[in-house]
């Protein structure tokens, strides 16, 4: 309320500054008032958070001016205790799903604009499907089996390449209350399960036709022997380049309750290997599979969840430079 009566008071090209809570940077409440800020009000600076003497909470320092920003308009950002203010682009704020503020590292950027400058580079949805569950009335997911019940996925059942327990959902139309209910989509034989919500993507290949609910989101194509694609897909999200895509450039609430939003899962920049590679890639996707089926000790499926990491940097043309960034940025 006080930074809106701020804008209301502020004289044309005059300047206005606050400490806030960070919260106004990224939660879902104050989207409207960061679009209004980024369409209608330059943002000079942004300071993240600056720490104060018996003060708990995260908090941000701004710096806006009242004028119309143009398209090149940067902003500069920063983390304290630096002094040292790093140019974004207003245009990167306006693109992402709740107009967030976040800290971008510079660098990072740099490399997956790179990567979707790449001719052979798609986001996510132009060659695969993606659904979110069924939504169940309350009560009707259970965890014992009853009647005409059959098996279902919640999130937690969603492990990275593999899945661990089940629940029984009776599936019929007055015990659903959204989400998708097409019998055809949700079961596909081949799926490629995530959770919706966590800190990072957690992602699965499942090939038994076993129905999702809503706190997961399936990919899915229409072609008919789909299994190594979707297991390369599933490589492709577990990997440490996609880790740091999600947490950088995808997450929502991040300091809350991080989840992926379906339209962000759907921008995700995919590469599709060459026939060789492919085959070694889905290679070790069956082979931590059955790692993990066979109760392999950790150190085994370490070794190769790290060679796929390799394989999909090798997939998408970094450099040793800018996997050191990658990593980094997941610390």
């Amino acid at each position: 309320m006080f930074v809106w009566r701020g804008l209301e008071l502020i004289k044309k090209e005059g300047y206005f500054g606050f400490i806030v809570p960070d919260r106004l940077a990224n939660n879902l409440q104050f989207k409207n008032l960061r679009k209004e800020i980024l369409t209608n009000r330059t943002i000079k600076s942004l300071w993240f958070r600056p720490e104060f003497e018996g003060v708990i909470s995260d908090n941000m320092i701004f710096a806006i001016q009242n004028k119309v920003p143009n398209k090149k308009s940067k902003i500069k950002i920063a983390v304290y205790p630096s002094t040292e203010f790093k140019e974004i682009s207003k245009e990167e704020y306006l693109k992402s799903e709740n107009l967030s503020w976040t800290i971008v590292d510079t660098e990072l950027k740099n490399i997956f604009d790179r990567i979707k400058e790449e001719t052979d580079v798609f986001e996510l949805s132009e060659k695969f499907k993606t659904k979110v569950g069924f939504i169940a009335k309350q009560g009707k997911v259970t965890e014992n089996k009853s009647g005409e019940q059959i098996k279902v996925f919640k999130g937690r059942n969603i492990l990275r390449y593999r899945m661990l327990g089940n629940y029984y959902f009776d599936f019929k139309k007055s015990n659903l209350a959204g989400g998708t209910q097409d019998k055809e989509k949700l079961s596909k034989k081949n799926k490629v399960f995530l959770r919706k919500t966590g800190n990072k993507i957690i992602s699965s290949f499942d090939g038994s036709s076993t129905y999702p609910e809503q706190s997961v989101y399936f990919v899915y194509t229409n072609e008919k022997n789909d299994k190594g694609k979707l297991k390369i897909l599933c490589a492709i999200l577990n990997s440490k380049l996609m880790q740091s895509y999600y947490w950088n450039f995808a997450v929502t609430n991040k300091d809350s309750t991080p989840q992926l939003k379906r339209v962000d899962l759907n921008r995700f920049p995919i590469k599709l290997p060459s026939s060789i590679q492919a085959k070694k890639i889905k290679e070790l996707v069956e082979r931590i599979m059955q790692f993990h089926k066979e109760g392999k000790s950790e150190q085994d499926i370490k070794n190769v969840d790290y060679e796929i990491d390799q394989e999909i940097y090798k997939l998408y043309g970094l450099t040793k430079e800018e996997i050191k960034i990658i990593e980094e940025s997941l610390r």
